[in-house]
């Protein structure tokens, strides 16, 4: 009887110091990833939960770099030339990201991530030499997705359409559609659609109808024709619009 009575005033003294020492020092999470903390960080013009961080960053096998832009300035100091690229940081990347991994991560994090007005979101697809699609992950500080939109500058000078017209249109369709744009580039843009809104045949055309009275060239530049691109809404629930 002592024998048990000690065994267990020991095995009792053991889970405490466990508890202890996770309560102090936090444990780690799944498959050894950081826990869940408060405490925030600044990096390259944006304030992120730092464990939110850690955790992207065991997720990407990344290191978080710099996102950058560039916008054209008027030279001041060089009167030879009149103008320069300037570089400006406005949040992080994670770079060459598996395809279906990266999505897989964007959705995870799309409802929100720790940090002030962050939005993530793929950009830069690209294909590797063994054909498999590639992406990198995007942060920005940004509170709707328009204003990322706005701030990547997506448009088509072949097509001439402006910056301003994707957006003005894009606002108009989600008012009565609700979507999420879960990849942007320059000339590119991947939606997924909400699927409570998109559950009848009628809706999509109606959709699909707008869109190719106002830009029948992205349609048959992306899809090939109203009718696929039609078909395919149907049955992925998304669509990628090419701005060529």
């Amino acid at each position: 009887m002592k024998y048990k009575i000690l065994s267990f005033l020991i095995l009792s003294f053991i889970f405490q110091i466990k508890v202890y020492g996770q309560a102090k020092h936090g444990s780690k999470g799944e498959e050894g990833m950081p826990p869940n903390g408060y405490e925030k960080m600044s990096i390259n013009g944006i304030k992120i939960n730092k464990n939110t961080l850690e955790r992207l960053q065991f997720k990407t096998k990344r290191n978080a770099e710099p996102l950058k832009f560039y916008q054209w300035k008027d030279s001041i100091i060089d009167t030879t030339n009149y103008g320069y690229w300037d570089t400006i940081s406005y949040g992080i990347v994670f770079k060459n990201i598996e395809g279906i991994w990266a999505r897989g991560i964007q959705d995870q994090y799309a409802s929100g991530i720790d940090g002030d007005s962050l939005y993530i979101y793929l950009t830069n697809l690209r294909v590797d030499t063994l054909k498999n699609s590639l992406y990198d992950i995007a942060i920005i500080k940004a509170v709707t997705q328009f204003d990322v939109l706005k701030k990547v500058g997506t448009n088509s000078k072949n097509q001439d359409i402006s910056n301003e017209q994707i957006l003005k249109n894009l606002k108009l369709w989600n008012e009565e559609n609700h979507f999420e744009i879960i990849a942007i580039d320059k000339n590119r843009i991947e939606v997924s659609l909400h699927k409570p809104y998109w559950q009848k045949q009628w809706d999509v055309e109606k959709f699909v109808n707008q869109l190719y009275e106002l830009w029948p060239e992205v349609v048959d530049s992306s899809y090939g024709s109203k009718q696929k691109m039609v078909d395919y809404l149907i049955s992925h629930k998304n669509f990628v619009l090419k701005f060529d």
